[in-house]
């Protein structure tokens, strides 16, 4: 069910193959080879690192999508960024 499991720690973000999580206590980002892929943002006020949204980003550097995660570890609303980087849609699941 949508209020089973456990919270997403910062490493368990579903990624491509060959990409990378590196991360600290601050923050957290994905990147491929060389070039990064998003940046992992932790809930406030909690030091262990679990995941409160990705911010997936284009080649270009410009966040494109937001994935927003609740305290059970699932993906509960996609938010599509324009090419300005203005929010135009968020899908709830």
């Amino acid at each position: 069910g949508y209020e089973d499991g456990k919270p997403l720690y910062f490493n368990q973000v579903p990624v491509s193959d060959f990409w990378e999580i590196l991360g600290d206590n601050q923050s957290a980002c994905i990147e491929d080879v060389t070039q990064e892929r998003a940046v992992i943002h932790y809930v406030d006020g909690m030091q262990a690192r679990l995941v409160k949204q990705v911010d997936w980003k284009d080649l270009e550097g410009r966040v494109r999508q937001v994935d927003h995660y609740n305290r059970f570890g699932a993906c509960f609303a996609k938010t599509t960024y324009s090419a300005d980087s203005e929010p135009i849609m968020t899908v709830y699941q």
